[in-house]
């Protein structure tokens, strides 16, 4: 079978032959096209811009224990503007903006069923409704898609609004809770230090303590002397027994000087309170009274310590907490669009044009280029195909 070849030439032939079907065809397309770009709705995009503002909040060393009373509502971080975008995204947020604009009605949706109206007033909500994070800027931009350009901006700035207030809600929730963990410790450790005052007190009263290191030393002091003093005196009943002058009288006195340190040396080894002044310490109890004392002692330095550090975090968690400051930066308000989003009808025309004169081409090339034999099978087929029964 002999094939037909068609050059560029025969081509242009063809198409100049039936230039008027090609031009109609065109026409009615274009002309379609005009109908559906005017029967469309309008669509105006208005788009608002905000940034959020560096959280203040972040020399509190304990809120960034707790996970932050602001850091993490406020900042310029991505993690920031994400929980930003995440409270837009919310149930909840989206709800308000669909009751506040009562776009049930502008959806046109006629369910009975105010749960399911609100369900799918939400997924048709996601189709007018853009939130994007700039990566490089760290700002987040809230376009709206409608058919009214006033409804657009005033959701648009709806949103930046609403955001701000939802976020100052979150934070001053945050920095109540933390306030409120805070001051429970505070207390926790206020009774703790009152009753190891009393603990430390009642050591003392039973003990017959006034201050642990100053009267060991004074005991320690003492006991050193009254050795040294007997010693002394040793010496010199030592040097009077060798003496040649030999005094009775001196020796005696002596002796008993020497048996007046011995009772006070016995009685503070033995701890005896017959010779000893109220507070007087012995020896024996100096050990562990330090001990007991010592660990008392530095319990209540703990605590204080801990309350030291505690007490500024508890001021500085009621000052957050009442703080009502912005959380972000408006950038760009949103206006009024002067453009249309869509229909495009110049570009739609423009398609529309090149798809006519494309598509009638393409079906007077192809019915030009088969034979009379395969027009007859065509015919045929089309009978076949429209046949009625």
């Amino acid at each position: 079978m002999k094939t037909k070849e068609i050059d560029i030439l025969d081509i242009l032939i063809i198409l100049a032959k039936h230039k008027k079907f090609i031009f109609w065809t065109t026409f009615i397309v274009s002309i379609a096209a005009v109908v559906f770009s005017l029967v469309t709705p309008e669509i105006w995009t208005s788009t608002a811009t905000i940034l959020p503002y560096q959280s203040e909040s972040k020399n509190i060393q304990l809120s960034s224990i707790l996970g932050g009373i602001g850091s993490s509502i406020l900042g310029g971080g991505q993690e920031n503007c994400i929980e930003l975008i995440t409270i837009m995204h919310s149930r909840y947020f989206s709800e308000n903006v669909i009751n506040k604009f009562n776009l049930i009605e502008y959806f046109k949706i006629k369910e009975t069923d105010s749960l399911k109206s609100i369900d799918t007033a939400l997924i048709y909500l996601k189709d007018i409704v853009s939130i994007y994070l700039n990566d490089e800027s760290g700002t987040i931009s809230i376009s709206i898609k409608t058919n009214n350009k006033k409804l657009s901006a005033d959701i648009a700035n709806y949103y930046i609004d609403e955001v701000d207030f939802v976020n100052r809600k979150i934070r001053i929730n945050k920095s109540r809770r933390n306030r409120e963990f805070i001051e429970k410790r505070v207390q926790e450790i206020e009774m703790e230090i009152d009753s190891l005052m009393v603990k430390l007190n009642t050591f003392q009263n039973e003990n017959n303590i006034i201050h642990i290191e100053e009267q060991t030393k004074s005991v320690i002091q003492l006991y050193t002397e009254l050795i040294s003093e007997k010693t002394k005196i040793e010496i010199q009943l030592e040097f009077h027994e060798f003496s040649s002058n030999k005094n009775p009288q001196i020796a005696k006195d002596l002796l008993d000087r020497k048996g007046i340190i011995e009772r006070k040396i016995e009685s503070i080894e033995q701890s005896s309170n017959i010779l000893n002044p109220a507070y007087q310490m012995s020896l024996d109890d100096i050990s562990e009274m330090s001990i007991e004392y010592a660990k008392i002692e530095m319990q209540s330095k703990i605590k204080e310590k801990v309350y030291e550090f505690l007490v500024p975090e508890y001021e500085a968690a009621k000052i957050e907490e009442i703080r009502n400051l912005p959380s972000i930066e408006i950038i760009d308000k949103a206006y009024p669009a002067g453009f249309r989003t869509s229909p495009k009808r110049a570009k739609m025309c423009l398609i529309a044009i090149i798809i006519g004169m494309l598509f009638s081409s393409l079906i007077v090339i192809i019915k030009s280029s088969l034979t009379e034999n395969q027009l007859k099978k065509a015919d045929h087929l089309r009978s076949l195909l429209f046949k009625k029964y």
